[in-house]
């Protein structure tokens, strides 16, 4: 069995492996101790000897991870069948993506998600089954594919968000990411300030006082990164990548697809979306969308312009005249 070297370097497990806990399948699960000291090698083969005592031998290992450093996933083929390994970026994500697939994803359905082997909380790693499908990212699809995707994508949000059970603190958690979110802007916007017309300046700052004084909104459990590279497609849709999951406004969960390739050259796709989402939004809800989006693509400009990612900043720009001009659905 191979593995991919950079996996326990940065995994912090350490050499000792105590008993654990039993998982849901009956099988008492090691638990990983951090130790500095224990070489690049011996973590790797701790990490999956921890794997395989849940699922059994491993055969094969694939990096499968994003093109990113904080993304570190592989797919484990072997006995047991087909895993996923995921290392988490840090603890925040690591406790939601944890709680999401304990709470919510399995309430989406049979298929609709990942069921959670076990977690690891010192080497902040999960062990996932396998959900069938392609991400849905890159796919060659018909227009007709493309349209059943976004309105399976808009149903299977609506589920999503409707496993918040309403309540005063789902509430306040909701009017907080808001708030936590509109600070982080009025932040950055010195920051984003040379990459902007003087225009696009004066509408973000408008936006964040917009958004400052919208009423309250409709409060959901959210994924967080709702888009298609974290959608599988085969005839069925499936969600995966929890670790921005939160409380927070429903509508939050619509701004990459707003602001995004999909429904800025697509809108037959958005309204497909809303069909499957089963409501449109209300008027409070779609002033807020104007200004998510506005804060994410002039965050999306700055990044795109640090990264030399020419096709970021066209869309970031291309969002911000739309909403100059009155364009943005």
């Amino acid at each position: 069995m191979t593995a991919p070297d950079t996996t326990a370097s940065r995994t912090g497990a350490g050499a000792s492996m105590p008993a654990g806990r039993p998982n849901a399948a009956g099988r008492r699960s090691p638990r990983m101790r951090p130790n500095r000291a224990t070489s690049a090698a011996a973590q790797t083969s701790l990490i999956l000897s921890w794997a395989q005592g849940l699922v059994g031998l491993v055969d094969s290992v694939r990096d499968v991870s994003w093109p990113r450093e904080s993304s570190r996933v592989w797919e484990l083929n072997g006995t047991g069948g087909r895993h996923f390994l995921k290392l988490s970026p840090d603890r925040l994500a690591f406790d939601r993506e944890t709680y999401a697939y304990r709470g919510a994803a399995p309430k989406l359905g049979d298929g609709r998600a990942p069921v959670l082997v076990d977690a690891d909380p010192v080497a902040m790693a999960l062990l996932l089954t396998a959900v069938p499908g392609a991400v849905v990212k890159g796919l060659t699809l018909t227009a007709g594919e493309e349209g059943d995707i976004h309105r399976q994508a808009g149903a299977l949000l609506r589920r999503l968000h409707d496993t918040a059970t309403p309540s005063a603190h789902t509430r306040l958690e909701a009017a907080a990411d808001t708030s936590r979110l509109l600070d982080q802007g009025a932040r950055q916007l010195a920051v984003w300030t040379p990459l902007l017309t003087a225009a696009q300046r004066l509408l973000v700052g408008d936006l964040i006082d917009e958004l400052r004084g919208t009423s309250e909104l409709p409060a959901a459990f959210l994924h967080g990164d709702w888009q298609p590279r974290n959608w599988l497609w085969s005839g069925e849709l499936a969600a995966v990548d929890f670790e921005q999951s939160r409380y927070g406004p429903a509508v939050d969960d619509f701004v990459l697809l707003a602001s995004g390739p999909w429904w800025l050259d697509r809108p037959d796709l958005r309204e497909s979306f809303i069909s499957g989402y089963g409501r449109t939004l209300n008027g409070a809800e779609q002033r807020a969308l104007r200004g998510l989006a506005g804060l994410a693509a002039a965050g999306g400009i700055a990044r795109g312009t640090a990264a030399a990612d020419l096709e970021l900043v066209r869309r970031g720009q291309l969002t911000l005249n739309r909403l100059l001009t009155g364009d943005f659905a």
